[in-house]
């Protein structure tokens, strides 16, 4: 065949190109939380047999973070040591390593989902008498309006389960301060058209309390507020104390 016969090929190099080569940093980046991730199962594996060897590992990856940017094998380190602390009952170091997991939250290097998975988690297994107090303040102060890492709807269900822990150690002044503080932010969501399940579970609160004291005056308020509520759909187990404490009431009366 000819030079005249041959068939002349097109580069493309008068259309588009695309490259979709990966830069150094992003294999990096993944090497690394390749390595962290096995790390984490590695020390998580010697919880049980050796819980000073499972802080030690722990730590390490935490130490590596460090030098590089946080990630969410980092947060659950934490996680991990914050229950061997407590299971120690160091608290003194369970607060240090708390205020190290809301500094990855306020960082962002978690989604909203995995914070409020890890700290519900977190106050779910607290023990009332060992620190509760301090990890609950620091919760809140976080994820208020100005606080490290606002997140509206967090604070108030943080605030709710501090509400019903000091409702059942029957601490009345921390609850009436807590309950004033969720009115507020439950008057803010109202303007905002969100108002009505918040105020529900506000509501749910107040009428265990009353219902506790027999204080059958502000019980029969309180439920009147909660049962002439619109727009809202509160949680099955919110309408069922509601009515359930309703029903006691009445029944009361008629004796």
């Amino acid at each position: 065949m000819s030079d005249d016969d041959s068939y002349e090929y097109n580069d493309g190099s008068d259309e588009e190109e695309y490259d979709f080569q990966y830069s150094d940093e992003d294999a990096n980046e993944e090497a690394g939380d390749a390595d962290a991730e096995n790390q984490y199962y590695n020390a998580k594996a010697l919880r049980e047999d050796d819980a000073g060897k499972a802080r030690d590992a722990f730590e390490k990856v935490l130490e590596q973070e460090q030098k590089a940017e946080r990630s969410v094998w980092g947060f659950k380190c934490l996680k991990q040591l914050i229950k061997l602390h407590r299971k120690s009952s160091d608290d003194k170091s369970m607060l240090e390593c708390y205020g190290r997991l809301l500094g990855y939250i306020s960082g962002g290097a978690v989604t909203q989902n995995e914070a409020e998975k890890g700290i519900n988690g977190i106050l779910d297994r607290l023990d009332p008498k060992a620190g509760m107090h301090e990890v609950y303040s620091r919760t809140l102060a976080a994820f208020a309006a100005g606080g490290a890492a606002p997140n509206p709807r967090l604070w108030f269900k943080c605030s709710l389960k501090l509400g019903q822990l000091l409702l059942d150690l029957n601490d009345v002044p921390r609850f009436a301060q807590t309950v004033e503080a969720l009115l507020a932010a439950a008057e803010e969501a109202d303007r905002e058209g969100n108002g009505g399940t918040t105020l529900m579970e506000i509501y749910c609160l107040q009428i265990q309390m009353y219902s506790k004291t027999r204080s059958v005056p502000r019980l029969k308020e309180l439920y009147g507020k909660a049962v002439r509520l619109q727009n809202n759909v509160p949680h099955p187990r919110t309408l069922g104390i509601i009515q359930e404490c309703g029903g006691k009431m009445y029944m009361s009366e008629r004796q």
